[in-house]
Formats: C-alpha cells, structure tokens, sequence
C-alpha cells in the first residue's frame, strides 16, 4: 500500500507586537541616525522598537524604510514591515511612524569691532559666527555705509548684519537683534 502525502503550509504569519509611533528632534536625527541609514544601516532605528511575527514555519521579514524630512528636519521616518513564509502565506503589514520635529537652537556670534591701518587694500573683516545650526537654512548678508570723513581715521565703515533663518520666517520671533559693526582706518602718523 502507498500513500502520497502533499504537505501545505495553509496557516500564514502572525503580526505579535508593532511598534508604536515615536517622536524625535532633528539634532538627534542629523547627529545620530542620518549617516547611519546613509551607509543602509537600517538597524539604527532599532532603538525605537521592532516588528516581532510569528509562525509554524520560516519566514521572512522584509523591512522598508523611507525618509521624508524637509531641509528644516521636519516630518516623518516611516518603517514598514512584511512577513511571508515558503507557502506564500503573508501576514499583517507593520507600520511605525517616527516624527521628527525641528527644533531652532541656534545661536550667532557677531564679529567684535576692529581697527586697521590704512592701507590701498581693505582690510579682511570677519563674518558671524553661526552655531547649532544643524536643523536651519540660515542666510547671512550685509550692507555696508562708508564714512569719507572721520576724526583720527581715513575712513569708516559701517556693516549691517542680516541674518535670516529660513525655517522660521514668517513664524512669530521672540528675539530679534540688529547688529552694526563699525570699522574704523586709521591712517600712519609719521
């Protein structure tokens, strides 16, 4: 007597635990997780939970990552995840959502006043000095306004600062500082 057995895997994986949603700043993106999934290391995201599936057979998990942040670092890290095991047999997508929201600490340092001899050339004037601008599209101009006539001096320059931060314009300000360096050439006295 013979008999044929046709074995089917008819039970399909079993979604057990999903992540939930997350939130994070964009310095902690920027500084910890946007090189890391640059290089296609997905498992940095890890630190935010994992989909866990199972079932009576193998399967297999896939992952898909996808970013969606603006220059500013706001919006979301969507993580989605699909099992299927030999038979074809799928189980419930897993979605976890990571916001990321933008955060503007950023700070500028304004060059001091200086001083220089007069010369045919002008002199090399600094420029501000940005920090913690990670998550900024910060812009940076000047105006300058020369003075032809000034005690002790060849000449004088006035420069006006602008410095605009892109990702909050428009938003209400707390703190607004004008800046206007001057720049005094003084002239040799022989």
């Amino acid at each position: 007597c013979m008999v044929t057995v046709n074995v089917n895997d008819k039970l399909k994986p079993v979604l057990v635990s999903c992540p939930t949603p997350a939130t994070i700043n964009c310095d902690f993106y920027w500084d910890e997780i946007e090189v890391e999934l640059a290089l296609g290391n997905e498992d940095v995201l890890n630190q935010f939970g994992e989909a866990e599936y199972q079932d009576n057979c193998e399967m297999t998990v896939d992952l898909n990552v996808n970013v969606n942040l603006d220059q500013c670092g706001n919006g979301t890290i969507t993580r989605t995840w699909n099992a299927e095991d030999p038979g074809g047999n799928k189980a419930s997508t897993c979605t976890q959502l990571i916001f990321v929201h933008h955060v503007s600490d950023w700070v500028v340092e304004f060059p001091q006043d200086i001083t220089a001899i007069c010369t045919d050339e002008e002199p090399e004037i600094p420029e501000p000095i940005i920090t913690a601008e990670s998550c900024e599209l910060v812009a940076i101009s000047y105006e300058d306004t020369y003075f032809q006539v000034v005690q002790d001096a060849c000449y004088k320059i006035a420069r006006q600062w602008t410095v605009i931060n892109w990702c909050v314009v428009g938003d209400d300000i707390d703190q607004e500082v004008v800046e206007v360096s001057e720049f005094d050439l003084q002239g040799i006295i022989g």
